[in-house]
Parts: C-alpha cells; sequence; structure tokens
C-alpha cells in the first residue's frame, strides 16, 4: 500500500481512524524515551571519561585513549551513564540506558572526524592509514553493552528495592 496507515481487519466500522495503525515506525518508542535522562547519562558518561581519563596516564604519558585504558574508562562511564539515564527512568531505563551510549558514539566519531579531516589538510589522505573497523568492535560494541547493562541495573534496582516500598507505603495513612 502506498498510504502511510492501512486498516486492521475487514470486520467492523470501516469509515472511523480509530481502527488504522501506523506502518512508519511507533510513536510510543518515542514517547519512552526520556530525554532529559538521556542527556544527564550523557553528562554523567562525559564527567567520569574526562575525569578517568585526567588521571589515568599510560606509560610514557601516551594518551589514554592510545592505551588499553580506553577501554576500561570507557566501560566505566558508559555504565555510570546507562545507570544515570536508568535511575532518572526506572521503567525504561533499558531503552533510555543505550541512547546515552549511542549519542556518545556520535560525539566521539564527530569529533575524531574533524580531527581525522585537519589531518587530511596537512598531510593528505594518504597519511591517514587504513580504516579501522576492528574499533567498532573493540569500543563501540562494549559500549553499547555496559550502557545497556547500567539501564537494566536501573531496572532491577528500581524493582526489588523502591518499589516494594511504594506498595508498603500506600497503605500507610498521613492522618493520624
Amino acid at each position: 500500500m502506498s498510504q502511510p496507515t492501512a486498516k486492521r481487519g475487514g470486520r467492523g466500522r470501516v469509515g472511523t481512524d480509530a481502527k488504522r495503525i501506523e506502518i512508519k515506525g511507533d510513536p510510543a518508542f518515542f514517547r519512552r524515551i526520556n530525554y532529559p535522562a538521556v542527556a544527564a547519562g550523557i553528562v554523567v558518561a562525559m564527567v567520569v571519561y574526562v575525569v578517568l581519563g585526567a588521571l589515568v596516564q599510560a606509560p610514557g604519558g601516551a594518551l589514554a585513549s592510545q592505551s588499553g585504558a580506553y577501554f576500561a574508562i570507557s566501560v566505566v562511564a558508559m555504565y555510570a551513564g546507562g545507570l544515570t539515564a536508568g535511575m532518572i527512568e526506572p521503567k525504561y531505563g533499558v531503552l533510555n540506558g543505550p541512547l546515552v551510549a549511542v549519542v556518545y558514539i556520535l560525539i566521539s566519531f564527530v569529533v575524531t572526524f574533524f580531527h581525522e579531516l585537519q589531518l587530511v589538510k596537512v598531510v593528505g589522505p594518504l597519511g591517514l592509514g587504513p580504516m579501522r573497523v576492528d574499533r567498532v568492535f573493540a569500543a563501540d560494541i562494549p559500549q553499547l553493552f555496559f550502557s545497556t547493562l547500567g539501564g537494566y541495573t536501573a531496572g532491577l534496582i528500581e524493582q526489588r528495592f523502591r518499589a516494594p516500598r511504594r506498595k508498603a507505603n500506600r497503605g500507610k495513612s498521613s492522618g493520624g
């Protein structure tokens, strides 16, 4: 069908829009995203990454991004960011946690792209060397996993510790 909506079934009221479903994506997905929670998770992830990156120096004074410490720092930063997003919105923490990693990966891509663009202007395209596809598997996928784990952990904390307390407090009256 060329129309963006389709009718569910042939029975019932044909002329009403109540029986129509959306084919192009689910708008409920975007309603579940808590944008302030994702933004707070990104801020926490960036702060953790910058602070730990400043504390950790590889031998010889190399940057943390050039050593194995980059992986550990990014894992801790992504877990903290996912946990923060999940604690703000625990019901959909598994959704908001990975969004922290997605935005973080996009930011790091843009920063790396502009840095490499400056190198190309100075040295030329052959000065960059081969493309590093292995970085996707070595860094980006674990970042997505650990930010999801942070959001999932926040959901578990909500279910096991906060939710039972709320249910117990509902039965109590505040007046005397």
